[in-house]
């Protein structure tokens, strides 16, 4: 199973034209300090440079939310104070030729940031630096590159001289906490997005990223509540129902993930991974051909997506169609040569026609790569318990395997059971073996249950099953 996340952009500080008229569109404060008005009544500056997302139109007035990384503060802004986005590298590059100030190459530095030009950025926000040490946004936004760099501890440093000399910056920490999360160190990335919380309880970004961080450690309720919180601040951006759906789906509620993907559609038609999302909760519902559908635009859309082929490549699978499975998981591997699940489903392809060579070599790099997927390591088991030929089997092996996947999912996965009933019977262990595979019938849907008859009657009689 491969679930797409959408991890939130980094979030960057910086201290005539066709401008936006739609609802989503970016602009960018030209104005030294741009008035945010609600009625009658200026509720808030925004600082030059500054990127914001047109929320509502009334005239020549735009309706933003602005977080100065203290508070978030929501009003209208007139258009004679900002420019369209397409337009700001060039007015800035003007600015600067007037004066090259440290708050004018921290601005530009944004923007080669926002274009992924990150040597040209760094370029910028270096001579910031130079100019001003003490400005402690700059020092974010140098951390928000060397992360997009995967340069995690470079990140992590820059975000800390940033709190050092501003304790109170909130993208600062849920900045640090993007780099803990990336580098995997998902406990301390929560502790990072709850401070920014804690700081800004309407600031919606890090219950997003804390929604991610709970999911990759598999506490989905826990997800679940923090996409909740962000959507209900910013229900109109896309990504939040995408993650949500991502934990639906690992908590089998396909109906509420195919529903946020739904809802992430409409609201962004272009949005690839909720296609490949709602593609995956429709195979798990056993709507193959849809889900094929679903996959393919997600990679119309994105031809890079891995997970989309490696979703279409699980449809793939399920339909029977083993070779094709083949070729999207390869094209899922060759695009990201990390992907275990890719893995996995072209090792169960390879097994099912056979190729138990090339089986083995997939399953066991997939739990190379992810030693705590328990799908991986379910697989894996169940290769070395069942497979017809000999040489593949380890039932002692299997039976370890099989254990940790069904701790993993608390003994509450019937397939899981069954593979570690397996397991046992290819051990000598025909009484565990029993045990088990009662155990397994109990969770297993009326349409599994005279297969789980079958190979109890098999362990009964002493025999062990072959797949």
């Amino acid at each position: 199973m491969r679930i797409a996340l959408v991890a939130l952009s980094s979030i960057l500080l910086c201290a005539g034209s066709t401008l936006a008229q739609q609802v989503g569109d970016r602009i960018v404060v030209t104005a030294d300090n741009g008035q945010l008005k609600s009625e009658n009544d200026i509720v808030g500056r925004v600082p030059k440079g500054n990127i914001l997302v047109v929320k509502d139109v009334q005239g020549d007035w735009f309706w933003v939310a602005w977080s100065s990384g203290k508070v978030t503060t929501k009003g209208w802004i007139n258009q004679r104070d900002v420019i369209a986005f397409e337009k700001a590298l060039d007015f800035f590059n003007d600015e600067l030729k007037k004066n090259p100030s440290a708050r004018l190459f921290n601005i530009r530095g944004m923007f080669w940031t926002e274009r992924r030009k990150y040597d040209v950025a760094l370029a910028d926000y270096n001579e910031a630096i130079r100019l001003d040490p003490k400005h402690a946004a700059t020092w974010n936004n140098r951390g928000v590159v060397w992360n997009d760099k995967g340069e995690y501890d470079k990140a992590i440093a820059d975000c800390d001289q940033a709190i050092r000399l501003d304790p109170r910056l909130t993208w600062a920490y849920t900045n640090r906490g993007n780099a803990y999360k990336d580098k995997g160190d998902f406990g301390r990335a929560i502790s990072d997005y709850s401070e920014a919380i804690r700081l800004d309880p309407q600031y919606a970004d890090p219950y997003a990223n804390r929604g991610n961080a709970w999911y990759f450690k598999s506490d989905y309720d826990k997800a679940i509540a923090d996409y909740n919180k962000f959507i209900r601040l910013e229900p109109e951006r896309a990504f939040a129902y995408v993650g949500r759906a991502a934990a639906w789906i690992r908590k089998r509620e396909y109906d509420k993930a195919i529903a946020d993907c739904d809802e992430a559609i409409a609201l962004d038609p272009n949005d690839a991974t909720a296609y490949s999302n709602r593609g995956l909760a429709l195979r798990s519902q056993g709507e193959y051909d849809r889900a094929i559908a679903d996959c393919t635009e997600a990679i119309r859309l994105d031809p890079n997506l891995g997970w989309a082929y490696a979703n279409r490549g699980n449809a793939w699978l399920k339909k029977g169609e083993f070779d094709e499975a083949i070729a999207d998981c390869s094209e899922a591997i060759r695009i990201d040569p990390k992907d275990a699940t890719a893995f996995c489903n072209r090792g169960v392809a390879w097994r099912k026609k056979g190729d138990y060579e090339k089986a083995m070599a997939d399953d066991k790099e997939a739990l190379r790569l992810d030693p705590s997927d328990v799908y991986s390591q379910n697989v894996l088991a169940s290769l070395l318990a069942t497979c017809p030929d000999a040489k593949f089997r380890n039932g002692k092996r299997a039976v370890d395997l099989a254990t940790k996947a069904c701790e993993m999912t608390a003994w509450k996965d019937g397939g899981m059971i069954d593979t570690l009933a397996a397991a046992y019977a290819e051990a000598g262990d025909f009484e565990n073996a029993v045990k088990w595979q009662t155990k397994a019938w109990e969770f297993a849907p009326e349409t599994k249950k005279e297969d789980c008859r079958s190979r109890l009657a098999l362990y009964k009689s002493g025999e062990a099953y072959r797949q």
